[in-house]
């Protein structure tokens, strides 16, 4: 599975590696967040907090159709992810 990770803050590159990993690891094979489409998906990530200690962001098939929803550590140690109203911790 493909991943175009789109960083809405600015973050060390150390940190973006480490929660990148961890995304797609954790994507891999969970079919809610299967492309509805053959191609990338599109995952749009922010830092927040007072020192980027967090992130959110969302999952996107190609189409721009909204797979699902995450947040947790910046370090990507915990990301909780929801898809379909469906929380679903990885």
């Amino acid at each position: 599975m493909n991943c175009i990770f789109n960083w809405n803050t600015s973050v060390s590159t150390d940190t973006k590696k480490l929660t990148e990993t961890k995304i797609k690891e954790d994507l891999h094979g969970h079919s809610p967040f299967d492309p509805c489409h053959e191609g990338e998906l599109l995952i749009t990530v922010s830092s927040i907090g007072l020192l980027n200690e967090s992130i959110v962001g969302d999952v996107k098939c190609n189409t721009g159709d909204v797979l699902g929803i995450f947040k947790g550590a910046s370090d990507g140690s915990e990301i909780t992810y929801s898809a379909n109203a469906e929380p679903e911790k990885v």
